[in-house]
């Protein structure tokens, strides 16, 4: 499989479901991307917010431990949580309620909230009630606390298909990134804007036949 650094060199949008599968050289490739203006989108379950952190603390990005649930807004399972959207903003519009599953708070140091539970919601290590976000967006990366919502089956739940259509919209309208990656060119390889491989660098891959327009890996990662 290609590395995910060239992945990269030649793609306008990149999306993991599980950003603790990155390397180190991955990791530091794609906070490049973002740095770039790249469109990104990391979904992290229960469990996985440590690596949340890990990636987004650079974007001020964070998550919290536990998931949270709802004993009296939620979609027949107190572990399907409805959530509303905290403001106007493109990831919410025309969204009403979007259902997730068992969702981690996440949350950023200088953005509000875009997807938050009701007050009737309590996070799991706690059991405290309240409101607790679930999706923010920070510049070109946007983070939401599930997964599940963009399985098929849980695509016609609320106004999950107008979230997923607005995430898509969100990953291919942004500018397209200036970012190339080749060894010893800075953490991840990452070459900043402007800058050329200096002499003895190699040149970039190929890019890749797109089928599909889409590259994934089997750690969950996309380019497109």
């Amino acid at each position: 499989a290609e590395p995910l650094p060239s992945l990269l060199s030649d793609a306008d949008a990149f999306v993991t479901t599980s950003p603790s599968a990155l390397s180190v050289t991955d990791t530091d490739a794609v906070e490049s991307f973002v740095d770039a203006g790249g469109r990104t989108l990391v979904t992290s379950d229960p469990g996985g917010t440590g690596a949340l952190t890990d990636f987004g603390s650079p974007f001020g990005v964070y998550g919290e431990a536990g998931y949270v649930y709802d004993m009296e807004n939620n979609d027949a399972n107190y572990l399907s949580v409805l959530v509303e959207p905290t403001g106007p903003g493109a990831l919410t519009e025309g969204v009403e309620q979007v259902v997730l599953r068992g969702a981690a708070p996440v949350g950023a140091a200088d953005s509000p909230a875009t997807l938050a539970t009701a007050e009737t919601s309590r996070l799991s290590t706690t059991r405290e009630a309240g409101s607790y976000g679930v999706a923010v967006r920070s510049d070109s990366l946007a983070v939401i606390g599930d997964s599940s919502f963009l399985e098929p089956e849980n695509a016609g739940r609320a106004d999950n298909a107008v979230l997923i259509g607005n995430v898509a919209d969100f990953l291919v309208t942004g500018p397209n990134p200036d970012v190339s990656f080749g060894p010893g060119a800075g953490p991840g390889g990452a070459v900043p804007p402007g800058a050329t491989v200096p002499p003895g660098g190699t040149t970039p891959p190929p890019e890749p036949p797109e089928p599909s327009g889409n590259e994934t890996d089997p750690s969950g990662n996309a380019t497109a």
